[in-house]
């Protein structure tokens, strides 16, 4: 089939990178300026091909008076022109309320391009599921993809943020991230395509636009003729390298992370010696995908995450972007927000089941038999079966709470136990007890009290299990 170089090229890219399949519905984002009326162009071009269907967009920002009033009817007769289905938006970014509705997450006072990027993306991304487009895409190109990389660069991003513009995100699909500006003009020209001039572009107020005018030309002229070709190969290169890093960090993840009802846990074991770049990218996952935070976490909360999880006490918090932070023994534990203190009340007999997800389950068994069965694991324990039909009580410990140890004189605290024991910090407030009237019998898994002990010669048992709420990696 013939196509014009740029088709042919455009053509490769989505087959290469598998950005966009045959017979799909795709709304492009369309400003009318050079860039999106040639990407338009360039799909009209393929469509036979790929039989796509397809729709444009135009967001109307409604920050140049006048001139965006323009823009939107060239938008809107050149969608009529090709029969193409057309969708407007009309915002006023400067007013406050749709400064406050369009604001980025985490972000407190965003500049007019940030605003109108996320206002963009979010209204086409409206548009496509009410249309059910399966691709948004947009013209971003060579020159954008160098631009951004340098500005990121200058700004101290890291490996993710030098990578620059994704060729693939979620819904939106970039085909043209390895074609330079000049392919476009020179398609333009060819086609004798009008298009519209966003005199904004030439604000040098707008570092983005410097660093277009300014920088980029400087560049070239002190040798680097391909400062942009190769910028956008370098950042598609530490895109892949990211990929790479994102591949192992996911199975590391699966090894020294885990979810428990009392928090998130980062095993200890083994962390420490992992790569500083890896040690990173766990930890923010942790505060992304586990403790869902939208704020960015930079590079700064990362190093204090884990200055604290290598240098900090044992026993030791803090907190970190409002969510704290407690190194245990064995793990480092961001204890679960929403954990409440339980209390359950049972009558002691075969069969009968008390607790919750968060605090673990205890379950009873009356068996029949002489002699003290042999005790397989802390998680058990066998009680005399003086204490069928007695009305047991499964809670949290509460403060000043006090047993008698079995094999021990006097009574002491529950907190001074789980002490002993190396019960985590971030458990003991929770830890489940269990009690007949007044008494603590049992500390589930830790000690067992003095009260209720089974005689040699008594035909019954009563069997009390523990199982604590299973770990989810």
């Amino acid at each position: 089939m013939k196509w014009s170089t740029l088709a042919e090229k455009t053509h490769q890219e989505l087959k290469r990178r598998s950005l966009l399949q045959k017979r799909e519905h795709l709304l492009v984002a369309f400003s009318g300026g050079l860039d999106s009326t040639v990407l338009l162009h360039v799909l009209l071009e393929l469509r036979p091909y790929w039989k796509w269907e397809l729709s444009a967009g135009h967001v109307d920002h409604g920050l140049r008076p006048g001139y965006d009033e323009k823009e939107a009817v060239f938008c809107r007769e050149l969608a009529e022109k090709h029969g193409i289905p057309y969708y407007e938006k009309k915002l006023h970014l400067n007013a406050p309320e749709f400064r406050e509705t369009y604001a980025p997450v985490g972000s407190q006072a965003p500049g007019p391009e940030a605003l109108a990027r996320e206002a963009r993306y979010r209204v086409l991304g409206t548009w496509a599921e009410a249309i059910r487009a399966d691709a948004v895409v947009t013209a971003h190109h060579a020159g954008d993809q160098a631009e951004t990389v340098l500005y990121r660069m200058l700004t101290g991003a890291g490996l993710r943020g030098l990578g620059g513009i994704p060729a693939k995100r979620q819904i939106f699909r970039r085909p043209f991230l390895q074609v330079m500006r000049t392919e476009l003009e020179a398609y333009a020209d060819t086609h004798d395509l009008k298009h519209c001039e966003d005199l904004s572009n030439r604000d040098e107020t707008i570092v983005r636009n410097r660093i277009r005018h300014r920088v980029i030309p400087q560049i070239r002229e002190s040798g680097f003729e391909r400062a942009e070709r190769d910028l956008a190969r370098s950042a598609e290169d530490l895109r892949e390298a990211d990929a790479a890093l994102a591949f192992f960090e996911a199975r590391y993840a699966g090894k020294f992370l885990y979810v428990t009802g009392r928090g998130v846990h980062l095993r200890r074991e083994g962390f420490e010696a992992l790569p500083v770049c890896m040690q990173k990218r766990i930890v923010r996952r942790v505060f992304e995908e586990r403790l869902k935070e939208t704020r960015h976490v930079s590079r700064k909360q990362l190093e204090q995450a884990l200055h604290f999880m290598l240098y900090a006490g044992t026993g030791r918090s803090t907190e970190l972007l409002g969510h704290r932070m407690i190194k245990e023994r064995e793990c480092i534990t961001w204890p679960s927000a929403t954990r409440e203190r339980f209390r359950e009340t049972l009558v002691c007999g075969n069969g009968r089941r008390a607790g919750n997800a968060q605090a673990g389950y205890i379950h009873i068994r009356v068996g029949k038999g002489t002699g003290i069965p042999e005790i397989r694991g802390a998680g058990e324990a066998y009680f005399s079966p003086r204490l069928i039909g007695r009305e047991l009580v499964f809670r949290s410990r509460e403060a000043g709470d006090r047993m008698s140890l079995y094999g021990a004189s006097g009574r002491k605290k529950v907190k001074a136990i789980l002490k002993d024991e190396k019960v985590p910090p971030a458990e003991k407030p929770f830890f489940p007890v269990l009690l007949a009237g007044n008494a603590i019998l049992w500390i589930p898994g830790v000690k067992r009290s003095d009260k209720y002990l089974l005689g040699e010669t008594e035909k019954h048992f009563v069997h009390i299990v523990y199982k604590h709420n299973g770990e989810v990696s």
